[in-house]
């Protein structure tokens, strides 16, 4: 290709398009002008050969120098797009941040007479090296991380954007993870200023550089509820070992990193900031190729405005806390129920995790409801089955702890054909949780609607679970199982207590019906009793009425956990707003479900199937 054929192909003479390739082209027009440099463009057009640039020659190349190739891949993408769109061809190099490098590099491009240079410079000093590429005529472009007076990723803003996103959701304790990059400096610059405009005190101790520091603070005191790491493989890795902790991510705490341009977060429930590395690339491309061809530069307002950020969980929901027995279950089915002074034996046995406070944790969470667990396990692998049902429902752990030197509690069921069942308990850890250890967890208890508590814990432990959350202003629910004794002192903390008939009577043996029982825990100083009576239903009894309420006409299979099926859907539809009323009843059909099916957790039924059950049997009892 020649300037002939340029010419013949533009429709234009000769010495136009000399004019327009030395840019001596004044007194052309801007579309004559575009249409020369269209065709030459297409046809790659090289006026001179390289090794040495005659004034206003063209080469139909750009050079891009940066830092680090591996580091600026996206930013590369970005450039090496915008340019092939204008018809340059792109050239590379890289500096590695030494001022030598750079001139190296600058000192190639042009003699390879390069049309441009975008040029990451690798500090304020380098600047100075501009002057070279001046003397070839050769616009230069430079930007780069906190150099005054140069385009530059705005890092100050995205940790801005990070903070006020947490802040925005009711996050006060926020603690950030600060990368050794150029640019953290700025970054953590911006979560200062959003939260000193959020009114948050700031915490120097939530700031760190260690990931492994910074997980030993989260993982210990559970000091904060939001992590900022801006670094994308730091948030990653993070996501992981918090998991392993079981840390459940956003439900226990909010994590926020940053992420390239068009680039999905690898774990769902990551939030995080889009860095304009592609679209800033492209930008600083086509305002060299402006500068050029003399055309109109871009504003630099194409790159602003282009954060988003997945939601972190918002801190204003409330949650239900279980405070409660952490069992393995484990299940014998024998033809007949043994009985003094009888063996029975049967090769047919299951083994599930459960206790009465692990099963009410995930009967509310598969409800729809965030839950934490409070409760103690041993040093064995049953525990380490109990913490993975715990994470595959849903339910946070967190208040879960680890006893050295105990075994986790164990439950031998004993059922029948019938449904019917005897159970053992074997307390073991349950029994290391202590007034103590809730207090060190009293933060759990904050934005509580309901906590469910059972009697199969400690007393003391029971009587400080029910103070905390009167503290917090939330509402108890007590299951009194395996308890001969409710002092007034306690009933006083319990707004609903829910036994069954048989523990019912084994508190209150003096009375001799199921209503002056109630009654008499009522006036000790229960809000309302609530008794559970199997197949036959439930008795209610508040200060305003009593009523009775029939049970759902369900085939048993195993009757085991349906005061504990009964309890999460109560305290479930509670939280939603319902009525005590329709509660009871949605809660009577929830535990109807959980007879049918043998073993407590598989047989707890979620809130799609007992609301899709509940709309053709009874759609009203929906209506808020």
């Amino acid at each position: 290709m020649n300037i002939r054929e340029i010419a013949a192909l533009a429709g234009v003479s000769v010495s136009t398009v000399s004019k327009i390739m030395n840019q001596k082209d004044q007194s052309i027009s801007a579309e004559t002008r575009e249409r020369v440099l269209q065709v030459a463009r297409e046809y790659h057009y090289v006026p001179r050969a390289a090794g040495s640039r005659p004034a206003g020659s063209k080469s139909w190349t750009v050079g891009l120098v940066v830092r680090d190739l591996a580091a600026c891949d996206r930013l590369i993408q970005g450039v090496a797009q915008a340019a092939r769109a204008a018809g340059y061809a792109l050239s590379l190099a890289e500096s590695g941040g030494s001022e030598e490098e750079e001139k190296r590099a600058l000192n190639v491009f042009c003699h390879q007479n390069a049309d441009g240079i975008l040029w990451e410079a690798a500090g304020p000093d380098s600047l100075a090296l501009a002057s070279y590429p001046a003397q070839w005529e050769i616009p230069c472009l430079p930007f780069g991380d906190q150099i005054t007076g140069v385009p530059q990723v705005d890092y100050e803003e995205l940790g801005y954007g990070a903070g006020q996103a947490l802040i925005e959701r009711r996050h006060r304790r926020i603690a950030c993870l600060l990368p050794d990059r150029p640019w953290a400096e700025a970054f953590w610059a911006g979560c200062k200023r959003s939260m000193f405009e959020g009114q948050l005190p700031l915490d120097e101790t939530l700031v760190f550089q260690d990931l492994d520091a910074c997980l030993a603070e989260l993982a210990g005191r559970r000091s904060a509820t939001a992590l900022i790491c801006p670094d994308p493989a730091a948030a990653q890795e993070a996501y992981g070992r918090l998991t392993g902790l079981h840390i459940r991510i956003p439900w226990d705490l909010s994590l926020v990193t940053l992420r390239e341009e068009e680039v999905q977060p690898v774990f769902p429930h990551l939030s995080a900031l889009r860095v304009p590395d592609r679209s800033f690339g492209a930008w600083l491309c086509r305002r060299l190729i402006a500068e050029m061809e003399k055309g109109e530069p871009e504003g630099p307002a194409q790159i602003d405005g282009e954060q988003t950020i997945a939601a972190p969980l918002n801190e204003t929901r409330r949650q239900i806390v279980v405070v409660g027995s952490i069992h393995m279950d484990h299940y014998l089915n024998f033809e007949a129920l043994p009985h003094s002074g009888k063996t029975v034996s049967t090769d047919r046995s299951a083994t599930y995790p459960g206790g009465k406070g692990t099963n009410q944790a995930v009967g509310a969470a598969r409800l729809g409801h965030r839950v934490s667990l409070v409760g103690s396990v041993g040093d064995d692998l049953d525990a380490v089955s109990i913490y993975q049902a715990l994470a595959e429902h849903g339910v946070s752990a967190e208040g879960v702890q680890r006893c050295p030197g105990r075994e986790t509690g164990k439950a031998y069921i004993f059922v029948d054909p019938e449904g019917e069942s005897m159970i053992s308990i074997l307390s073991g850890a349950n029994r290391q949780l202590t007034p103590q250890r809730l207090r060190e967890q009293a933060h759990l208890f904050a934005r509580t609607g309901y906590c469910l508590i059972q009697t199969e814990i400690p007393m003391d432990a029971v009587y400080e679970a029910c103070r905390l959350a009167r503290e917090s202003g939330a509402k108890t629910i007590l299951k009194p199982s395996a308890c001969r004794e409710l002092p007034p002192a306690l009933l006083e903390l319990v707004d609903i207590l829910v036994p069954n008939s048989d523990e019912l009577r084994e508190i209150c043996p003096q009375e001799d019906s199921l209503p002056n029982r109630a009654r008499r825990l009522l006036e000790q100083g229960a809000g309302t009793v609530i008794v559970t009576l199997g197949g036959e239903g439930c008795y209610t009894l508040t200060r305003q009425e009593e009523r009775f309420y029939p049970a759902e006409d369900f085939q048993a299979v195993d009757n085991t956990g349906a005061g504990d099926a009964f309890i999460s859907a109560l305290a479930a539809y509670l939280m939603y707003g319902y009525s005590l009323d329709k509660a009871v009843q949605i809660a009577t059909c929830a535990a109807g479900f959980s007879v049918t099916r043998e073993g407590t957790i598989p047989s707890l039924i979620n809130k799609t199937s007992l609301e899709a059950y509940l709309k053709q049997k009874a759609p009203q009892l929906l209506e808020l």
